[in-house]
């Protein structure tokens, strides 16, 4: 028995290791051949789960991901990932009670009420009209629970940090070193105080899009700037700053942010576009064409951005380069829909604009 759970626990091992690195066919063998020696084991059962997932058997992952439940029923977290599982497959019931049979097992857990509060996001989100105001309303209260409690646990580890570093300091004074367990003891608390600090920011982020959500841009603007006084270097929050304040009318600020966004993460085509409309709307037609240009760059949707910056050429009076962008544009969407034919027209109006007709 202690050979088939040494060679169990190393096929799971592998299977896993296998499976970051995208090797599917591979783990899902060693993963299967774990769970077949030990079918008792939930983390093997979870850990296929999620290879399947990967492969795309959603319903053979969350059958698997129900039986590791089942195994361990005081996992919160397992309960969790099942209810994720259950929601991608439209069991919305199932997934609620998943939700929140974890939090009944972990009503102090951070992590467990950040899943709450996303849980809760998600089904506003799905909800529209005046179905989704209770929802999102109930959302932004959770984000703030989860908020709080990671903040005040973060807090305690912050200050656990600080005691223990005074002590290595008294320590030092004295010729002697802080003993081996107090340094464990700091670096865990270290560890825990960064964890917290991404759960807490997490939290104030998603409660700011909530807040967004209902037409709150100013407290959404309070979240996400909570956000970011945890983690300077999240750009997703520093876009949807951006973006709040847009809707408040503080175009100049919403500028500034952008530009810290785009240092950030230089290869994302977000926060040069809105930088791109802001500046548009502003009259300040060259800095919105090289924006635009920049968020073609970063080759995501050259298509909408080779457009956008057409019509800027066209404001700027350069038909023929606006006539090259639409042109360009035509050869890569699609063949019909919407977007296509407003493209069209403006692929029109640029011929008319240099004198030709289209043919």
């Amino acid at each position: 028995a202690a050979e088939a759970a040494e060679v169990g626990g190393a096929l799971c091992r592998r299977g896993a290791c296998l499976r970051q690195l995208g090797r599917l066919d591979e783990a899902l063998a060693d993963l299967r051949d774990a769970v077949d020696r030990e079918p008792k084991i939930a983390y093997y059962k979870a850990q296929l789960a999620r290879a399947l997932r990967d492969a795309g058997d959603r319903r053979g992952s969350e059958q698997l991901l129900r039986e590791a439940a089942s195994l361990r029923p005081d996992d919160a977290e397992m309960r969790l990932e099942h209810a994720t599982s259950l929601w991608e497959l439209g069991k919305r019931g199932e997934a609620d009670e998943a939700v929140a049979a974890a939090l009944a097992l972990a009503p102090s857990e951070p992590s467990v009420h950040l899943a709450f509060a996303q849980h809760l996001h998600r089904t506003a989100c799905a909800r529209h009209g005046p179905m989704r105001r209770a929802p999102m309303e109930a959302a932004v209260g959770a984000f703030a629970d989860a908020e709080r409690i990671a903040s005040l646990k973060r807090e305690a580890m912050l200050q656990r940090v600080e005691r223990l570093s005074t002590d290595e300091h008294r320590a030092s004074r004295t010729g002697r070193p802080l003993p081996l367990a107090s340094q464990a003891d700091r670096s865990h608390a270290e560890l825990q105080a960064a964890s917290l600090a991404e759960i807490a920011a997490d939290a104030a982020h998603g409660g700011g899009l909530a807040l967004a959500d209902l037409g709150l841009s100013d407290e959404a603007c309070d979240r996400f700037e909570a956000a970011l006084a945890l983690l300077p270097g999240r750009s997703e929050s520093r876009l949807q700053l951006a973006m709040a304040m847009v809707s408040l009318g503080r175009q100049h600020s919403a500028l500034v942010e952008l530009e810290q966004c785009g240092r950030q993460r230089p290869g994302w085509a977000a926060p040069r576009r809105l930088k791109a409309e802001l500046h548009r709307e502003r009259g300040e037609l060259g800095p919105a064409c090289e924006e635009f240009s920049a968020a073609m760059a970063c080759a995501d949707g050259v298509i909408d951005d080779r457009v956008r910056r057409g019509g800027v050429k066209m404001l700027l009076g350069l038909p023929h380069a606006a006539l090259d962008d639409f042109e360009a544009a035509l050869a890569l969407a699609v063949p019909s829909g919407p977007p296509t034919a407003k493209l069209h027209v403006a692929h029109a109006a640029a011929l008319r604009a240099v004198g030709q007709r289209k043919r």
